[in-house]
């Protein structure tokens, strides 16, 4: 049997996170847990064979879909599926020569579906990759967002990530590579939709100032070498975000006897947050019922 192979990265987003929408440099890394696809022959070339499986193994989707299902993809109750042959239709009308009909896909993910690693991203990038479409044309016309997420589903190590007038920047950054012992990843037991999240932060005004400041702090945290350095950058760049959003930080909120520095990753109230610390915190959020708690290498590869 024919089969062919695909691997896209998950992504997390250090610094930049909202403001990335509008023009702010920010700071991801490809993690290096990601997302798998498998195609091969079905036998019904009428049709696309669909199924999922979970970082444990378990399949959690299994469904056709024919040339009239991708068509009326709006149509369709179910959010999963409807979502998911959104993406298809909108990769067919790129023109992709790529055969879809009469193939099976699988998928597996690498991580847990709640982790917000990027799970619709590195579906998108799967389905480009497979497809030989523009993956943030893709991206653009189906869950939308920045694009840095899928920017990271192929990266080779972290990256700096902007939009411009004319598509975006991206290019390989450094990394404190010096201070990744003191760096943790705490995952708050729930995962962050990040759309809805988005069209709140769009209602709200920003300005030059604002989006400069974030710039400034990410390419600051890329070269910085001292621990005390790192913390109050990562400090200031909460409190930018804090007052931008009017949304008190996740360490006001839940961790206010920490005694470092806790930050946001991504959209706020969800999925990981960086704990800084001179040493393992694992102790310090297990009693507070947090029991996800990685070291920087668990996660990454840099």
């Amino acid at each position: 049997m024919n089969e062919q192979m695909y691997r896209a990265n998950g992504k997390l987003l250090i610094t930049g996170e909202y403001a990335v929408l509008d023009g702010a440099l920010a700071l991801a890394i490809p993690t290096k847990l990601g997302q798998r696809l498998r195609v091969s022959e079905f036998e019904d070339t009428q049709k696309i064979a669909w199924e999922s499986y979970n970082a444990a193994g378990e399949k959690w989707l299994d469904t056709r879909f024919t040339q009239e299902d991708l068509e009326n993809a709006t149509q369709i109750a179910d959010p999963v599926r409807q979502a998911l042959a959104n993406v298809l239709n909108q990769a067919i009308k790129r023109k992709t020569t790529a055969p879809l009909f009469g193939k099976k896909f699988s998928t597996q993910l690498e991580f847990p579906n709640n982790w917000g690693l990027g799970s619709s991203s590195t579906l998108i990038s799967l389905v480009a990759q497979y497809v030989g479409v523009d993956v943030f044309e893709l991206s653009d016309a189906t869950f939308g967002g920045s694009g840095y997420d899928v920017a990271c589903a192929t990266a080779n190590g972290p990256i700096f990530y902007r939009k411009i007038p004319k598509g975006r920047e991206i290019r390989s950054a450094n990394f404190p590579t010096e201070l990744k012992n003191h760096m943790y990843f705490v995952h708050l037991n729930q995962k962050q939709n990040s759309r809805s999240a988005i069209a709140q932060y769009k209602q709200l005004p920003k300005s030059t100032v604002f989006l400069e400041a974030v710039s400034a702090i990410t390419s600051a945290v890329a070269q910085t070498t001292q621990f005390a350095d790192l913390a109050d950058l990562l400090q200031r760049h909460e409190d930018l975000l804090s007052a931008q959003l009017q949304i008190p930080t996740i360490k006001a909120q839940l961790f206010s006897d920490y005694p470092s520095v806790i930050k946001s990753l991504g959209a706020w109230g969800g999925d990981f947050v960086l704990a800084l610390s001179e040493a393992p915190p694992q102790q310090y959020f297990t009693a507070k019922g947090f029991a996800t708690c990685l070291a920087f290498d668990e996660l990454f590869d840099v």
